[in-house]
């Protein structure tokens, strides 16, 4: 994304509609127009469309097609994007003593690692919340 003299721009010219999710008041003031590079590893606070803020490198943000950690799902917010919000019939099948420390509340459908559901045979399988998601798991004992 973006030819490396692109990212040599301050993130403002550069990638203006990343610039506007800078957090409005969360962030110390930038010394100039020029600053922060899209480039630049600190790690800002951001605020998306949505409303919801989070911290994040600006170099991770500006190179991001879905640049929210939130909406992309690669930030936990329960309530909001978690699996046991976003796909309830999922997180009734949720098998806690297979999940030890975890609940569906925190993990996202973009989580990726593994979690253990029960089958519509009553077996339990692992699989990443994607894979459980569209469905397509098959039982380990029956096939």
């Amino acid at each position: 994304m973006g030819s490396k003299f692109t990212w040599q721009l301050s993130l403002r010219r550069a990638f203006p509609k990343t610039y506007a999710m800078l957090h409005p008041t969360l962030n110390p003031p930038w010394p100039s127009e020029e600053f922060p590079r899209a480039a630049d590893a600190s790690v800002v606070w951001w605020r998306c469309p949505e409303d919801h803020e989070f911290q994040a490198s600006i170099r991770t943000v500006a190179s991001s097609e879905n640049p929210c950690l939130v909406c992309s799902g690669r930030l936990v917010r329960p309530g909001v994007n978690d699996l046991a919000t976003t796909h309830p019939e999922l997180a009734e099948r949720w098998v806690a003593n297979l999940n030890p420390g975890l609940t569906s509340s925190d993990v996202t459908a973009a989580s990726e690692i593994e979690i253990v559901l029960t089958l519509s045979c009553s077996h339990a399988a692992p699989a990443t919340p994607a894979a459980w998601v569209l469905g397509d798991i098959a039982c380990p004992l029956c096939g």
